[in-house]
């Protein structure tokens, strides 16, 4: 059996381990308990045999993603007075600013031999949804959560993979980080990502588009199942010491913003680490 994807709360910056074990367990207790009088197979053996059976209905976890998905696209929301940037990229070029999620992404998914489409926002928030204020200085995981069980319209299945990517004012409680990643929560769909756009403003002008979108980029790389979380490893590159990322500092999976890496003539922000991962993994 392919293990499946590592459930998690990532943030860009650290990360924390949130079972999805422990989620499904009351699930798992009643599954056993039904069939327990029917069957002579050990109680702790129907619990994993309801696990399994559980896991192999849930289309968001990588061994889908990178088997029978053609289709990924980001559902992206946004609370008033925290809108993503807009636009092109730089000043210097005409590429527009989701183009980067989007070239990332495909990217991803090239070289396996089948077409997998990507669809993004062209950059126009009519494209995005604005949400009312949540009137939130701090968030806690539930929070956000919550948010998105509310705002969320698109569901994934076995062919279309819909991450939800929101971006909200204030930031997380005991915490500096950027952004985080939360899944592995029951009904909670394909992973969903926040952006902290207090900490993206934090960043010299300059800076802020880029450091936006190798963000949003670095997060759906943790959706997807990276550094080590769901992708297993082609080479020895994951940082143990933060977590689910990677030990080159070039690429965007490291642990932390680089705000000089990014380059608006090749704005592909993996690297070949990262990549290769992706590449090898054929469930």
């Amino acid at each position: 059996m392919q293990k499946p994807w590592k459930p998690a709360v990532v943030v860009f910056g650290m990360k924390g381990i949130k079972s999805r074990f422990a989620v499904f367990s009351g699930f798992l207790l009643l599954f056993a308990g039904c069939q327990n009088h029917e069957s002579t197979l050990p109680i702790a053996l129907l619990d994993f045999i309801a696990l399994d059976y559980v896991i192999s209905l849930d289309p968001d976890r990588s061994a889908v993603y990178f088997s029978s998905v053609r289709s990924v696209g980001m559902e992206v929301a946004y609370e008033s007075g925290a809108a993503p940037e807009e636009g092109f990229i730089s000043a210097s070029t005409s590429l527009p600013v989701w183009e980067v999620t989007r070239r990332n992404v495909q990217n991803v998914f090239d070289g396996r031999g089948y077409t997998v489409s990507v669809s993004v926002p062209s950059g126009s928030l009519e494209e995005m949804e604005e949400i009312p204020s949540q009137g939130k200085s701090l968030w806690s995981a539930a929070d956000l959560a919550a948010l998105a069980s509310t705002y969320r319209k698109k569901k994934s299945d076995f062919q279309n993979a819909n991450f939800f990517i929101a971006f909200v004012k204030g930031r997380m409680a005991n915490s500096s980080v950027v952004a985080i990643t939360i899944s592995g929560i029951f009904n909670l769909g394909a992973p969903a990502i926040f952006v902290f756009k207090d900490a993206i403003n934090a960043f010299p002008l300059q800076y802020r588009k880029s450091a936006e979108q190798s963000t949003v980029v670095h997060e759906l790389g943790h959706a997807f199942g990276l550094v080590n979380n769901g992708i297993p490893l082609a080479s020895g590159h994951q940082d143990s010491s933060h977590g689910a990322h990677c030990t080159n500092i070039k690429c965007t999976m490291y642990y932390s913003i680089q705000l000089g890496n990014f380059n608006p003539q090749n704005p592909l922000v993996f690297g070949d680490e990262c990549i290769q991962d992706v590449r090898n993994f054929r469930p």
